[in-house]
């Protein structure tokens, strides 16, 4: 996808002005959206990376430490007001611009080393003498001629790749690829697992832009950007199993679950793993997001264990659903980026035909009543899981509505919702949400 980022960036940033100390969230989104290097989407979001060892950007785009310094100074109020997702985006942006903004970095997390700004676990590798390859992951750069005519490193000795492999055929003895917050496991290659695993910390970014304001609480917040206290690398990352075959996965997992055949990922809340299998068949991302956003949101110290059991199981689907529509894309002077809930990726446009042209909708106020079993056990789970992707995009998408979507899922999350929990913090009735709700699908249909 090509657009014209460096351009849009060139005309706004002279005119945008400084922003003002103690601003308000609607003055500081307006100053961002005068700065941002990209449009504005009626429905759907532009969300950056940071570039750093994960997010593979290849920028050509020349920094500009003026844009940045404005971005870093919005995400910094940001943070003063308790917005952490805006804080983070913003800052994210900031290091866009300009890669070596240090207030923005340093509030991210990033630790400048030998001249890099390097992620927590980077550093620690680098300590080590080893840094990340998009291929092979942490490896020794004198080794990487090595790696490249095909020996592998076992045990402190070299042997072939051919040998690598039957040391590490069972899954039980596979390939470990830790990151800053994942540990994948591999039965197929060392490359499939070190590609899982960047995929997986580009996806940890974008959650973390959207939904910080879930994880992340005020006192963290303002430690991270005033104070640069960060809560340093993950010592229980989270676990994902990658599984050479579908038939390898089916046999693993089918005393866990029966229907495991029927599934090309799953996340076992009870067991906190994440388990899915390499193929060439099926276009497995969506489903990648789909379950690891499961497992970040579950993962999460603010959680509890089987949430939304007896209730408002359909919030919990439907965020995770929402990720089904992210898209990566790369600009044409190589800067990595997503789209998400845009009107023609994951389930929105079914949406929006099962709700206006066929008539197919489930009340609201029917749907926050449905536990997980009492969803789960329904015969219209096509149909309904679209309608739970619309909603979820409608309300993340909505600004008055999204900051009480966030307090909503943590409610849930927490054990403390019930049936009447969402419209209390909509301050809407059921019946107004249904309405806006067919509006917001009516209006992407023009």
């Amino acid at each position: 996808m090509n657009h014209p980022f460096a351009t849009i960036c060139l005309l706004v940033a002279a005119a945008a002005p400084c922003a003002a100390i103690g601003q308000g969230v609607e003055e500081i989104r307006a100053e961002w959206e005068a700065l941002r290097s990209y449009p504005t989407l009626q429905c759907g979001q532009y969300v950056m990376l940071a570039p750093d060892d994960y997010s593979y950007t290849e920028s050509t785009r020349p920094a500009d430490p003026e844009v940045a310094k404005k971005l870093s100074d919005l995400a910094h109020q940001a943070a003063d007001l308790g917005e952490a997702a805006l804080a983070i985006r913003l800052a994210t942006e900031a290091v866009v611009a300009d890669p070596d903004c240090e207030p923005a970095r340093l509030a991210l997390g990033y630790e400048k080393h030998d001249g890099r700004w390097l992620t927590p676990y980077g550093v620690r590798m680098a300590k080590r003498g080893l840094q990340w390859n998009s291929t092979y992951g942490w490896i020794n750069p004198d080794d990487l001629a090595r790696y490249d005519q095909g020996e592998r490193r076992y045990r402190r000795r070299w042997v072939s790749k051919q040998l690598d492999a039957e040391k590490h055929a069972a899954i039980a003895n596979g390939w470990q690829v830790r990151t800053d917050h994942f540990n994948v496991t591999t039965n197929h290659s060392l490359e499939a697992g070190v590609a899982l695993a960047g995929k997986l910390e580009q996806l940890h970014q974008v959650w973390l832009s959207l939904f910080a304001d879930f994880s992340i609480d005020d006192g963290e917040l303002r430690r991270r950007f005033d104070k640069h206290q960060m809560p340093g690398v993950r010592s229980r990352p989270y676990q994902v199993i990658y599984h050479r075959t579908q038939d390898e996965y089916n046999q693993e997992l089918v005393s866990r679950q029966p229907r495991v055949a029927e599934t090309i990922g799953i996340y076992f809340d009870h067991q906190r793993e994440a388990h899915f299998f390499y193929s060439d068949e099926y276009a497995t991302d969506p489903t990648l997001y789909h379950e690891s956003v499961h497992q970040l949101f579950q993962q999460s110290d603010r959680a509890r264990r089987d949430p939304g059991m007896s209730d408002n199981f359909w919030a919990i689907e439907g965020v995770a659903t929402l990720f089904e529509s992210l898209r990566q894309h790369r600009s044409d002077d190589g800067v990595v980026y997503f789209t998400i809930g845009t009107p023609d990726a994951g389930r929105l446009a079914s949406a929006r035909r099962r709700l206006l042209e066929e008539g197919y909708r489930i009340p609201m106020g029917d749907l926050v009543t449905l536990g997980k079993r009492d969803l789960q056990g329904r015969d219209d789970l096509v149909p309904l899981y679209s309608q739970m992707a619309g909603l979820a995009t409608f309300f993340a998408q909505s600004p008055d509505l999204r900051p009480k979507f966030v307090e909503y899922l943590q409610q849930i999350y927490a054990h403390r919702a019930e049936p009447a929990t969402l419209s209390t913090l909509m301050g809407r009735t059921y019946a107004e949400l249904d309405a806006e709700y067919r509006d917001f699908l009516e209006q992407q249909a023009e």
